[in-house]
């Protein structure tokens, strides 16, 4: 079956505020559905990377209609990420419900739901098989990310949209081959 690896960036969009309103909250700013917002989605599908992120659309809100009309063209297809199913798809979804928009993404118990993390064990009852996509890559292939999404937030503040989609190719293209390499193991 055809997939379609996915990948998300995201930053605070009011962390103060947030903090003040909830100040016991564990939560991290960039990586909570409530108080961060969807800045870059990336995909790669037969090979081909892409993203969408500023300037090419004017809000969060238009971001998640054009990638709705991505999933709808894309229903048949596998959706690939690594810890999409804890992460991209639950703040997707979220961040989608805010503005009326319907995404339709897979259940979590979904075989089109092809989660590299969730596969290899997710976040068991403790560290010992839960890695980064970094960490992941540096067993497979000897060199983890060049990048690290802990930054997205400041090249959003400093307007440096293509290092955020720089980031968010190398993701899905990492991702992509961890997949390709793995899927007759982990599937």
């Amino acid at each position: 079956m055809t997939h379609l690896v996915i990948d998300i960036e995201t930053t605070p969009w009011q962390p103060v505020e947030y903090a003040q309103r909830w100040p016991k909250s564990k939560k991290k700013p960039g990586i909570h559905a409530i108080c961060s917002q969807v800045v870059c989605i990336g995909l790669r599908e037969n090979g081909h990377s892409s993203t969408i992120a500023p300037p090419e659309f004017a809000s969060e809100k238009a971001c998640l209609e054009w990638f709705g009309k991505v999933l709808r063209e894309h229903r048949n297809h596998d959706l690939v990420g690594f810890n999409s199913k804890t992460f991209d798809f639950p703040i997707l979804q979220l961040r989608a419900m805010k503005y009326g928009i319907k995404l339709d993404l897979p259940d979590k118990r979904s075989l089109r739901n092809r989660d590299i993390f969730d596969a290899l064990g997710g976040k068991w009852a403790t560290d010992v098989s839960s890695c980064s996509l970094s960490e992941l890559a540096y067993l497979l292939y000897g060199e983890g990310k060049k990048t690290d999404g802990k930054d997205v937030a400041a090249w959003w503040l400093q307007k440096d949209y293509e290092a955020i989609k720089s980031h968010c190719i190398e993701d899905i293209e990492l991702t992509d081959r961890i997949y390709q390499d793995l899927k007759e193991v982990l599937w």
